[in-house]
């Protein structure tokens, strides 16, 4: 949205090449969406399953709700805000997305008093050596599942590694 408002950094419309600090705002911007919901994607689930106590009912209700707000709100984003951008304008649709956010975040930092915070135990780095150590037996189970029945790694339809 700034660079839509601040015209030294519109790019030139008579087939010059954009500037250096248009290019910089351009990754800079990228590279900040990416990282965000890169951060977004990976924790924003497993916290919310970590506010159920070891019931799989809740918890599987939980991640149905949570990845169908997900599709719904993509099915929105690419729905409704783009065709209030077509026809009211640019400025309509990053103002709804940015509503949107600031609600999110209002809602969700209004939880936190009541937010379950489970401690880390023990080192991350032990826990990444087990998961690389265990990868090669894992994938070679994946890859030749006549021999999945004969380990006794494999109970059921869960692998125990480690």
């Amino acid at each position: 949205m700034v660079q839509n408002d601040v015209n030294s950094l519109h790019p030139g419309n008579n087939g010059r090449k954009p500037s250096v600090g248009h290019t910089a705002m351009l990754y800079v911007g990228l590279y900040t969406m990416a990282v965000g919901a890169g951060g977004v994607k990976a924790a924003l689930p497993a916290h919310g399953a970590d506010q159920f106590e070891h019931n799989e009912l809740q918890v599987s209700t939980y991640f149905n709700s949570f990845f169908f707000s997900l599709c719904a709100g993509g099915l929105v984003a690419v729905t409704v805000v783009v065709w209030v951008q077509e026809n009211r304008g640019w400025e309509w649709g990053f103002a709804i997305a940015t509503a949107a956010l600031c609600l999110a975040l209002l809602l969700f930092s209004s939880g936190l008093p009541f937010y379950r915070h489970k401690r880390p135990g023990g080192s991350p780095f032990t826990r990444i050596f087990q998961v690389g150590l265990s990868f090669p037996f894992t994938a070679s189970l994946l890859l030749f599942p006549r021999f999945m029945s004969q380990s006794r790694m494999v109970r059921g339809n869960y692998f125990f590694c480690c």
